[in-house]
């Protein structure tokens, strides 16, 4: 859920229901492990932990499959055709993102980052000591224009951005093919021994 989306939710019976309406189902939901909250962070220093806002968050389904499969799309779709993960505006890329960064462990917690209405970094979270803010991009479109002002504004050593561009690191940006996602880690550990000019 989104900014705009935690104000009211539309209703069956035609009211409005609030945040407070459906609380209980999504604490249950995250508790039991089937979804995944993604918290804003209102600022990039660390902790991150400190600056995450609880009445602000997205919500992503625990499995790239389960959404896949929930969304009816077959697994010739996904293996085939890479303009399936530019629809839905890139929902299908985002999960695909944050199920390969939960899986490697690679931080505590990961949560996303905006600032203006037209500013949002996708994922940002703390990998010893360093904050990574990732943008996942769709196909071969690296247009990344949150992650700039990010960078812009508070000069991360490393930026990561997805796509199904090829493996490049200039100037502490990272672009990475979203199949080379599983090595994350180990590149940002290499990252790290590289010293600072």
């Amino acid at each position: 859920m989104e900014r705009k989306a935690r104000q009211a939710f539309p209703c069956p019976a035609g009211g409005k229901a609030g945040r407070q309406d459906y609380e209980d189902a999504l604490l249950w939901l995250k508790d039991s492990g089937l979804i995944r909250k993604v918290s804003l962070v209102s600022c990039r220093r660390l902790p991150l932990k400190a600056y995450e806002d609880l009445k602000a968050f997205k919500i992503y389904l625990l499995d790239f499959g389960l959404l896949r499969t929930m969304c009816e799309i077959e697994p010739s779709l996904i293996i085939d055709d890479e303009r399936i993960f530019s629809e839905f505006n890139g929902s299908l890329t985002e999960q695909f993102v944050l199920q390969e960064l939960s899986a490697q462990r690679i931080a505590g917690s990961i949560y996303y980052w905006s600032e203006e209405a037209a500013s949002e970094v996708d994922f940002i979270f703390s990998h010893r000591n360093m904050i990574v803010p990732v943008e996942a991009k769709t196909g071969l479109s690296v247009h990344a224009q949150s992650l700039k002002v990010f960078r812009g504004k508070y000069a991360p050593k490393v930026a990561v951005r997805t796509s199904l561009r090829d493996f490049r690191f200039n100037s502490g940006l990272l672009n990475l093919p979203l199949y080379e996602l599983f090595n994350l880690k180990n590149i940002l550990e290499a990252i790290q021994q590289v010293p600072t000019a």
